[in-house]
C-alpha cells in the first residue's frame, strides 16, 4: 500500500547515466505537482484584454512566455545531480542556469529527463490505478 510523506509529498526520483555503471553519475528529478504547475503558469501567463468586433465580444488567448515557462519547469524537475564534469574534470553545479543550459545544449541529458518522465508519470498512474482497485 502506498504510503503518503506528508513531509515530502513529491520526493525526486534517482535516474543513472547508465544503468551498467551508477558510479559514473545520476540526476534527481521529480514531476511538477498541480498546485506547482499552476504556478508555473500563473507567472508566464499574461491576460489579454478581450476584443470586440461589431459588438460581439471576443476573448483572446493568454500571452505565454514559453521561454521563461520551460525554464520555470526545468529548474522544478531537474533536483540535482552527481557526476557531470566539464571539459577539465570540475564538478558542474546545480543551478537553475546550469540546468536550463544542459536542458537546451545537451540533447543526452535533455533525453534522459524526459525518459524519467514518462517513467515517472507511468509509474504514478500505476500506483492510482492500483489504490482505485483497493
Amino acid at each position: 500500500m502506498p504510503v503518503f510523506n506528508a513531509k515530502d509529498p513529491n520526493p525526486p526520483a534517482k535516474f543513472y547515466f547508465d544503468d551498467e555503471k551508477p558510479e559514473d553519475g545520476h540526476i534527481l528529478i521529480r514531476t511538477i505537482p498541480a498546485a506547482d504547475m499552476e504556478k508555473i503558469n500563473k507567472r508566464t501567463s499574461k491576460k489579454k484584454p478581450p476584443e470586440y468586433r461589431r459588438g460581439t465580444r471576443y476573448e483572446v488567448p493568454n500571452e505565454i512566455n514559453e521561454k521563461l515557462r520551460s525554464e520555470l519547469m526545468w529548474d522544478f524537475i531537474v533536483v540535482s545531480w552527481e557526476g557531470i564534469v566539464d571539459e577539465n574534470g570540475k564538478k558542474i553545479p546545480v543551478a537553475k542556469e546550469t540546468k536550463v543550459k544542459l536542458m537546451q545544449e545537451w540533447p543526452a541529458f535533455a533525453i534522459l529527463v524526459s525518459e524519467g518522465l514518462e517513467q515517472l508519470t507511468t509509474d504514478n498512474a500505476n500506483i492510482q490505478k492500483v489504490e482505485t482497485k483497493n
